[in-house]
């Protein structure tokens, strides 16, 4: 939740085009693209709102953590090995 708050800048409960643009403000002159890119990615072109709902499926988007067998992902030991 603390995350959404930050992108929700008015705190409406939605991450509005408006939110993105602030949060993603730069000296590139790219924030509009980069607005339209967030709101496509989260399924969000046709309304220009980003809902809780929509910001939690864009954080699972390729976790290797929900593809793994196991709900985690292996790591390598860090015991030494031997020789």
């Amino acid at each position: 939740r603390e995350a959404f708050g930050f992108f929700d800048r008015d705190g409406d409960g939605v991450i509005s085009a408006e939110d993105l643009r602030t949060c993603l403000a730069s000296d590139r002159g790219n924030e509009d693209a980069l607005v339209r890119e967030c709101l496509v990615e989260a399924g969000a072109e046709k309304t220009g709102k980003i809902t809780f709902a929509d910001f939690i499926a864009l954080l699972k988007m390729d976790d290797p953590c929900l593809s793994s067998r196991y709900g985690y992902v292996k790591t390598p030991s860090r015991s030494k090995v031997r020789a």
